[in-house]
């Protein structure tokens, strides 16, 4: 016996568990190793500091949220501290963009994101 919300007893859900994606943040690990790709002034260049930063601009994501792993670049902590704006500097949205591209270009040779039908 279920409800109207597929529970059976005790509130728990009844049938298979759905299935758990094969690699939930291929995007997230390709960065590593990488270069920095925003390259603001102090940024340190070091591959083993780069990581995946969102970008939270144009309302992308509300307050506590991530934007899709999409809408990131790949960047050392310096240059995501200041584009986060967490310590002084500029980042300005030709910098992102140059940057964007850059870190989507990188993606696309390596494999980690794939255009279907091309």
């Amino acid at each position: 016996m279920v409800d109207l919300a597929q529970r059976g007893p005790l509130g728990l859900k009844t049938g298979k568990s759905p299935k758990k994606p094969k690699d939930p943040k291929p995007i997230r690990r390709a960065a590593q190793g990488q270069r920095c790709t925003l390259r603001l002034p102090g940024c340190n260049e070091t591959p083993v500091n780069v990581f995946l930063c969102h970008m939270r601009r144009f309302g992308w994501a509300g307050m506590g949220q991530k934007p899709h792993d999409l809408l990131g670049v790949f960047a050392c902590q310096h240059c995501h501290d200041v584009m986060d704006g967490r310590i002084r500097g500029k980042c300005s949205d030709t910098d992102l963009l140059r940057a964007h591209g850059e870190t989507m270009m990188a993606l696309l040779s390596s494999g980690a994101i794939v255009i279907v039908g091309s």
